[in-house]
Order: C-alpha cells, then sequence, then structure tokens
C-alpha cells in the first residue's frame, strides 16, 4: 500500500540464467481498481 492506494504487483522470470544462456525478467504494478481494464 502506498498512502490510502493498494496494489497487485506481480514479477516473472523466464530463461536458463546468465550463466547457461539469456535471462529475461519483468515486474509490474497495478492500481487494484484499475484491475478490470486487464
Amino acid at each position: 500500500m502506498v498512502g490510502d492506494r493498494k496494489y497487485l504487483s506481480g514479477v516473472d522470470e523466464a530463461g536458463r540464467g546468465p550463466v547457461l544462456g539469456p535471462l529475461v525478467m519483468a515486474a509490474c504494478a497495478i492500481e487494484e481498481k484499475e484491475l478490470h481494464k486487464l
């Protein structure tokens, strides 16, 4: 929570890691009241 706002956040990764190959990571956060837009 930030002030009176509530956020939902997520993190994901794909790949084999920096030792065995490329790694891609992504993260996002969205206010709960905006979830219907997804």
